[in-house]
């Protein structure tokens, strides 16, 4: 189950997508008002768990189990 925190980037990570194509850790620390350095150390935890995919055009997005959980949360 994921922390407050980590429901907080998925419900952004979400949020995002639906208005953009792609997003970079740095609008989303942008949006998040954090540091990059935090976004990239919790990025790299929730891509670990199978929550954030990451590709070289689309930046981050959900996995299927990510959106299902941010989804959740929203």
């Amino acid at each position: 189950m994921p922390t407050e925190r980590e429901e907080e980037y998925l419900e952004a990570i979400y949020k995002i997508r639906q208005e953009r194509k792609s997003l970079g850790s740095s609008e989303l620390a942008d949006a998040l008002k954090l540091s990059p350095p935090s976004v990239t150390e919790m990025l790299k935890k929730l891509t670990e768990a199978g929550l954030v995919l990451k590709k070289e055009k689309e930046g981050i997005s959900l996995s299927p189990e990510g959106n299902r959980r941010a989804l959740q949360v929203i």
